[in-house]
């Protein structure tokens, strides 16, 4: 299991190389690409300030809604 934070889904939105290859990887190897809901909140503040924020609050929601996500809550505070 990979969770991608968010340097990493910053860099697959900015289309950077590395990222990109690493994620083609992880398909081929029927890898599933998770995330957590901390960075899903990170990704999408970044896009809300930004200055051209509706397109790349779109482009977020794409890339979010083709991972699973990690959620959090009570039983992942237990020992």
């Amino acid at each position: 299991m990979k969770i991608l934070d968010t340097d990493v889904l910053a860099a697959l939105l900015r289309k950077k190389g590395e990222a990109v290859q690493k994620i083609k990887e992880m398909k081929k190897s029927k890898e599933i690409p998770l995330t957590t809901v901390f960075n899903v909140k990170e990704l999408l503040f970044g896009a809300l300030i930004s200055e051209n924020y509706e397109e790349n609050f779109g482009v977020c929601k794409e890339l979010i809604e083709s991972l699973d996500l990690l959620t959090y809550d009570k039983a992942c505070c237990k020992a």
